[in-house]
């Protein structure tokens, strides 16, 4: 997991291109550290028409501890008489990210009624009204529930949160970029895995829908089954079908990969995914983008 300090034009940029995206981040960090008011002295005093800074937590894949990492840089910006409020963090049940909260002013969440259930979400202008210097924004590529506050995307609630001259530290995995620069390439995104009837494969198989799920990416994650462990053809056919569908349309397949904690099945895990892209690419002409979630 790194962390870079970017505008926020930059992380949106990321929209068409993942690569143009991140090459500019790393264009431009060094000056957006070293300028004006960055992360040292002066940083987060809430002037009138100066944008707030953006400081974003980019890592590998879910779990890595980007929260914690944003509510210790908190803890340690309140101890130096930083006025800092979390606006919006989600610890996911980990006992040690609840615990950094303790001692920090969180803003009361929104209730949001969509389709029978619940929703929590960032009070935007709760946190507006508070117009602290930081704030604490997790999620950054986070999708608002429909009807609820006054963005679809927190992104926008960020952009507000900025355009009002306070700072956010938000957090981001590179999946999102990934998810991004797939939708760029094709006309249909589909995210799909291959099931059988091995026990290990469905223990990773759960693991990786209980993650998919959790991030919430917007595209739904397809199992198809293969008694045999054939994994490529599956895949191929399903792919085949769906561009069959709807003619001229070239479909970008997203294969997400669980990636254990054992260095000899990683090994074994990344020559798999490279042979059922491999196969999709013979038999088909879309767009594979591989994502790999460790569990």
């Amino acid at each position: 997991m790194g962390e870079v300090t970017v505008p926020l034009g930059e992380l949106i940029a990321s929209e068409r291109s993942t690569s143009a995206a991140m090459s500019d981040v790393r264009d431009r960090t060094s000056d957006v550290r070293t300028g004006g008011s960055g992360a040292g002295a002066g940083a987060g005093d809430v002037r009138p028409g100066r944008p707030g800074r953006l400081k974003v937590y980019l890592g590998a894949a879910p779990g890595v501890g980007k929260t914690y990492r944003m509510l210790d840089e908190a803890r340690r910006r309140a101890a130096r008489g930083v006025d800092v409020v979390v606006g919006f963090v989600e610890c996911h049940g980990r006992p040690r990210t609840e615990g950094m909260l303790d001692g920090l002013e969180v803003v009361e969440r929104a209730q949001w009624a969509y389709r029978g259930g619940e929703f929590e979400e960032m009070d935007l202008a709760a946190v507006l009204a508070r117009r602290p210097q930081v704030a604490i924004v997790d999620e950054f590529a986070h999708s608002n529930v429909p009807g609820g506050g006054r963005n679809p995307k927190r992104r926008q609630d960020i952009e507000e949160l900025l355009a009002a001259g306070i700072d956010v530290v938000t957090a981001l995995n590179v999946q999102h970029l990934a998810l991004n620069a797939a939708a760029s390439l094709g006309d249909e995104v589909r995210a799909v895995t291959v099931c059988n009837p091995d026990p290990e494969d469905r223990a990773q198989l759960y693991a990786l829908e209980r993650d998919w799920a959790r991030w919430d990416p917007g595209v739904p994650l397809i199992r198809l089954t293969s008694e045999r462990r054939a994994l490529g053809r599956p895949i191929a056919a399903y792919v085949g079908e769906a561009a069959a569908a709807v003619p001229g349309t070239r479909v970008t397949v997203l294969i997400p990969e669980a990636e254990p904690d054992r260095l000899w099945q990683r090994l074994l895990q990344n020559q798999r995914g490279a042979v059922v892209a491999h196969a999709v690419r013979k038999d088909t002409d879309a767009v594979i983008c591989r994502l790999r979630f460790l569990i």
